[in-house]
């Protein structure tokens, strides 16, 4: 290849090495993430697409100079943001990321540099190197009558080999399961997503954000609940757990054949409201709806208003987020007062959550207490026994046939519901010995596709084309005996309306309501607690960019 390609004069022996040279910092990017063969696949199909770039460069510009030019701006960011970033976090560069060197200042900047200056050794070696190269006198490479169309096929053969590999990986994934469009996932993912196009994706991110949400964050610094609050209703201890990927049908407090969740069982003051629906399939929309009162019909308010913990904070709870994944979208991970972010913590499971739950209880007597909890769910693998408990499963499968482990799959999702189970009781027994008014809600950010009968191909969430079985979530309620002496009337109407139709929007004025805290604009009819509440026949879900109305069966 090298011998053809310098030979017939596609290239001077000058961009030849320059290529050469420039794949070196591709290759150290790409190869700290996987291991075994997806690591080899992985550093391939970057590789692929580098040439692709490369060779379109030069189809382009037909011009050493320029197109050796045109490759070192595109590397340039690369080099140095996503060095810092693999060197330091060991991850790609990412929007929040970006975001962080948007909103940071000169003074935090050079602080950061010169804590970390070690790691800009070998970006700056490999520059200098590259720009040596570009100014190196070589004979150039003459302009014979075909030399255009051949670049332009040889880039379209790099290119198409290089997205070849990535999407063959995919649809023997779960992914090709997923209903989602394989093509954009694949573009999306393994090439936008990776460098050397990362930081340029990344760029246009921030834009999209700033364009849409930025304009409402200074709104939302000032903004107030302004609560009128009964402080004879409020509980000592309210608790919101937020799932990841559980959705309703899988636990045997809400009909599953299976025991997934004999601890749930086992409370007689737990309520399962059975229409509960997320208004996203997929973590980044749903959250915001989730803790603020915003809504796909109005999801800038999610940005202009603070979350559910401010209530709180104004209503005098002392507030606490304890996060086993990061799902800060709103920006707000400095919105509680203190913040348990176990997001560095390598294999980590929802164990993982149980003991800053305890010592925050155990500390904090004289102070009513509102903890947001989020878990990692679905993402996260069971410890033993819990990944073992239904068989057969994945969990000595090396390499997992998709296709061909429905059964397994299955198996796999309901021992994750039954870990969940286990947490959830220990959490409620911590809250059971304070022996306090207490209060705890479990919901999850949306559900799952288990190969079910409408589409029994499929496996996942996220599809382009929203499911109800990645809408239709848990949502439990559970109350001390404390709770229950003072809300009898709450607690009525709870139990009335569990078989009614409700999305994300009711959980914030629901959880308001349980806590005895009003403010302006409350709607009573979005209130599961409230005799006033009006059942939903339909719900607004994100679908492209938009949002249509599912109907609730």
């Amino acid at each position: 290849m090298k011998s053809s390609i310098l030979n017939n004069g596609l290239i001077s022996p000058k961009s030849f090495l320059f290529l050469i040279i420039s794949l070196l910092p591709v290759i150290l990017l790409n190869s700290f993430n996987y291991s075994g063969w997806e690591n080899y696949l992985e550093v391939a199909s970057i590789l692929f697409l580098f040439c692709c770039i490369f060779f379109f460069f030069q189809f382009i510009f037909l011009n050493e100079q320029k197109s050796i030019l045109a490759l070192l701006i595109l590397l340039f960011p690369t080099l140095f943001f996503e060095f810092f970033n693999v060197l330091i976090l060991n991850q790609y560069l990412s929007h929040d990321n970006i975001k962080s060197v948007y909103y940071t200042n000169w003074n935090e900047t050079i602080g950061f540099f010169k804590d970390y200056v070690k790691y800009a050794v070998i970006p700056l070696f490999l520059l200098l190197t590259l720009l040596l190269i570009l100014f190196l006198r070589i004979n150039k490479t003459p302009n014979k009558p075909k030399r255009k169309v051949t670049l332009g096929l040889i880039s379209l053969v790099f290119g198409v080999i290089s997205f070849s590999i990535p999407l063959i990986k995919n649809l023997n994934s779960y992914i090709g399961l997923s209903d989602k469009n394989i093509l954009a996932y694949t573009l999306r993912e393994d090439f936008f997503k990776k460098p050397p196009l990362n930081f340029y994706f990344r760029l246009n991110e921030l834009r999209s954000y700033l364009n849409n949400y930025g304009k409402y964050l200074k709104l939302r610094e000032t903004f107030q609940f302004k609560p009128v609050i009964q402080v004879n209703e409020q509980p000592d201890i309210i608790v919101l757990v937020i799932g990841e990927a559980m959705r309703y049908k899988n636990w045997t407090v809400n009909g599953y054949e299976r025991l997934t969740s004999p601890n749930l069982l086992d409370q007689n003051n737990l309520i399962s409201f059975h229409k509960h629906f997320s208004n996203a399939n997929q973590t980044s929309n749903s959250i915001p709806t989730l803790l603020t009162r915003a809504s796909p019909k109005n999801f800038e308010k999610a940005f202009q208003e603070k979350s559910i913990i401010s209530l709180f904070k104004e209503a005098g709870y002392q507030t606490y987020w304890i996060s086993n994944q990061f799902i800060f979208f709103l920006e707000n991970e400095d919105e509680p007062d203190s913040l348990i972010a176990n997001l560095e913590i390598p294999e980590i499971t929802d164990l993982a959550t149980l003991e800053p739950f305890e010592a925050i209880l155990n500390a904090d007597d004289e102070n009513k207490i509102f903890i947001v909890i989020n878990l990692i769910g679905n993402h996260g693998i069971p410890p033993l026994p819990y990944k073992n408990h239904f068989k057969p499963n994945t969990s000595a499968k090396k390499i997992i046939d998709y296709s061909e482990s429905k059964e397994e799959l299955i198996n796999d999702y309901d021992n994750k519901i039954l870990f969940q189970d286990y947490i959830l009781g220990k959490l409620i027994k911590e809250l059971e010995k304070k022996e306090k008014n207490a209060l705890l809600m479990f919901t999850s950010d949306h559900g799952i596709r288990l190969f079910d009968d409408e589409d029994s191909s499929i496996f996942g969430y996220g599809s382009d084309r929203p499911n109800l079985n990645e809408l239709h979530i848990p949502l439990f309620i559970w109350y001390s005996e404390n709770f229950k002496k003072n809300n009898i009337e709450k607690l009525h109407n709870l139990k009335k309306n569990q078989n009614k139709g409700s999305d994300n929007l009711t959980i914030f004025f629901t959880l308001s309501a349980l806590s005895g805290i009003g403010f302006d604009n409350f709607l009573d009819h979005k209130n599961l607690a409230s005799n006033n509440y009006v059942e939903l026949d339909s719900f607004p879900v994100f679908f492209k960019k938009r949002y249509e109305y599912f109907q609730i069966p």
